[in-house]
């Protein structure tokens, strides 16, 4: 098991530059955003969880909750969420996409889904389901906290 980690361990990496450090063939967000994985993480997660507070992302991404703060500010600076108080407490906020902020959370879905549609294509097609269904075991093992 060792060495297909290995293995498995630099195919990682490869995707991980291709898709996220590298530009040129795959411009994160459709070209309209540099890549930054808190912050895409974070407009994904409002996007479909609007009006949930910065303590829920700090929670979903296990980051600090100032670490949370500074990409909450960033991504306010760059008008892509925004702040309202809460009715229950003028200290309690609710983060919401902008208009802009959802357009470029788009381009990040559309995105994703064209490069995965890209790796998809190296495979025969009739391995491509079962590579999906396997992708998808290991992301809901790892996304109920589970280790393995």
């Amino acid at each position: 098991m060792a060495k297909a980690a290995e293995e498995m361990a630099d195919a990682i990496r490869v995707l991980l530059r291709t898709f996220t450090v590298d530009e040129s063939q795959f411009p994160p967000g459709e070209g309209q955003i540099k890549y930054n994985g808190s912050d895409f993480q974070t407009l994904r997660f409002v996007q479909r969880r609007p009006s949930c507070r910065p303590a829920d992302i700090a929670a979903f991404l296990g980051v600090a909750p100032t670490t949370v703060q500074s990409v909450v500010d960033r991504l306010i600076k760059r008008h892509l969420l925004e702040r309202r108080q809460r009715e229950s407490s003028k200290r309690d906020v609710s983060l919401f996409l902008t208009p802009q902020g959802e357009d470029v959370a788009e381009a990040i879905d559309r995105q994703d889904v064209s490069n995965c549609q890209h790796m998809l294509r190296v495979l025969p097609t009739e391995e491509r389901a079962g590579f999906v269904k396997s992708l998808n075991k290991i992301a809901r093992a790892f996304e109920a906290g589970g280790k393995s």
